[in-house]
């Protein structure tokens, strides 16, 4: 009977060690690829570049007013980032620092809220596997928004609902957990969210929990009002351009695919009954627990269907963590098949690597492809593109005289600033920013369209898909003439017309 308690013991301990062996692998391995992306440095694409103008000419409490260019983050987030740039200097290291120690870090909160929610040793590996291998996870520890940090802090405060409790709650512990509130509120905008999916679950929990709970939620909303409504011009352009094209059910479908990275067509259908069968398993296992996440989805899709926040793709991110566990939480039936565990465990394997066509990045991996996961024909955040922009850029300001003017659309004046923040240039570049009836002044022919405008010297025109610039029948005509007359570059829509002297 020893003998075989100690033979039991080392199958243990063999066991213990080989998961924490796979585990550190797997750790490792999320790191390297995180680490990899950064170090590439690949140039700022638009948005980045829009956020990073707020940086310029301001102060850390400047991130707490509105931001240049129509851009919208958490301010705390934004403060971080600041601290950064001042340490590491003005570049893109130092503003993607911030996201990429967010995506190293939210690897190892993942590891101990797997472990709460997932009990088979199989399917946390696995869980782990598809976090630290996910794509738009590590491609959003190099991009300069706030994604990656918004994923750690839902991370940490879904962790945290275990070591929470209202009951006979200390006036003092009710304002901390309240200025708590209210700081991860201006670090992350979807913690909104999960902070009061967490007060009602334990108000449905404790039951007799007091009253003055309720000022944690009047944190929140007083917090989650003031971000919204500071700022309303930039709200009302963010609906604009999240809403417009996309119904609600268009965009909760497409950010789906996007956050599991498959955009078959019947992938939906597919996956739909494992993330179900998972939270019925969690809703068996701890109700309580069940609701937090109930009411976390509810709210992140109610606000999105009132066009107040959109549960839609990279804005969504927050929620991917759930989502893995929900799949992998399958592999606890196992338990309920101890003579079939293997053949299960191998079976459900199969079933989830063919409907997530898991992508193994030190098979596949290159900055090419990372960029380019959203969609293949996003010209705008191709690699080529963001080198070329910043190619295209540098070549103005290195040619660009006083007497020159520049002809621009309105992301030419933003990549400038940065540029010239970038490397410190001194020159002061006179713009006409390109208006709506500019076609009608090129009158069929660049000649004409140069002699109508004799006080340019020299005429630089910086654009990007130039069907948003000649919108009339004459536009292929326009264009041949400008081949022609001019010396031109023409990139993937992405193009620089100027006079040779």
């Amino acid at each position: 009977m020893f003998n075989n308690i100690c033979k039991i013991s080392k199958n243990k301990n063999f066991g213990n060690i080989l998961f924490f062996t796979v585990i550190t692998v797997i750790f490792i391995l999320g790191i390297y690829f995180r680490t990899r992306l950064n170090l590439y440095k690949a140039p700022f694409w638009l948005d980045e570049m829009m956020l990073s103008l707020s940086f310029i000419d301001r102060d850390i409490g400047g991130m707490f007013f509105p931001l240049e260019a129509n851009q919208k983050a958490p301010p705390l987030f934004l403060c971080l980032v600041f601290i950064s740039v001042k340490i590491f200097g003005f570049n893109e290291y130092a503003f993607r620092f911030v996201p990429y120690i967010s995506g190293i870090l939210s690897m190892f909160g993942f590891y101990f809220l797997l472990k709460e929610f997932v009990k088979d040793k199989i399917g946390a590996v696995f869980g782990i596997f598809l976090y630290a291998f996910s794509i738009p996870l590590i491609f959003y520890c190099a991009e300069f928004k706030p994604y990656s940090t918004d994923v750690l802090i839902s991370i940490l405060l879904i962790y945290s609902y275990r070591f929470i409790s209202f009951k006979n709650i200390s006036n003092l512990k009710i304002i901390l957990y309240t200025l708590l509130s209210v700081v991860f509120v201006f670090l992350s905008f979807p913690s909104m969210f999960i902070i009061v999916s967490i007060v009602l679950a334990k108000y449905i929990e404790e039951k007799k929990i007091t009253n003055k709970t309720f000022f944690i939620l009047g944190g929140v909303i007083f917090s989650g009002l003031w971000l919204y409504f500071f700022d309303v011009n930039v709200c009302h352009f963010m609906k604009e351009y999240w809403f417009s094209e996309k119904s609600f059910i268009q965009m909760f479908l497409v950010t789906i695919k996007y956050l599991l990275y498959n955009y078959h067509h019947y992938f939906i259908f597919q996956i739909t009954p494992i993330i179900i069968i998972g939270f019925l398993l969690v809703l068996k296992e701890n109700k309580y627990r069940f609701f937090q996440l109930i009411i976390l989805i509810c709210l992140s899709l109610i606000f999105s269907l009132l066009k107040i926040y959109p549960f839609s793709e990279r804005l969504a991110l927050y929620f991917l963590p759930v989502s893995i566990i929900m799949i992998v939480k399958l592999f606890d039936l196992s338990d309920l098949l101890p003579k079939y565990k293997f053949i299960y465990r191998i079976f459900l394997l199969i079933i989830i690597f063919s409907i997530l066509k898991v992508n193994i990045p030190f098979l596949t991996v290159s900055y090419e492809s990372m960029i380019d996961f959203r969609k293949p024909t996003d010209r705008v955040r191709s690699l080529e593109s963001r080198s070329k922009a910043k190619e295209y850029t540098l070549f103005v300001l290195d040619n660009f005289k006083l007497e020159d003017k520049i002809l621009a659309s309105e992301e030419f004046i933003f990549y400038t600033k940065y540029y010239k923040k970038y490397y410190n240039y001194k020159k002061n570049i006179a713009f006409s920013e390109y208006d709506k009836d500019w076609t009608v002044k090129v009158n069929k022919t660049s000649k004409k369209f140069i002699k109508k405008n004799e006080d340019f010297y020299k005429l630089w025109f910086w654009g990007r898909d130039y069907e948003c610039y000649f919108r009339d029948s004459d536009s292929d005509y326009i264009i041949e003439n400008l081949k022609k007359d001019y010396k031109i570059n023409f990139f993937e829509g992405m193009y620089l017309i100027y006079t040779l002297d």
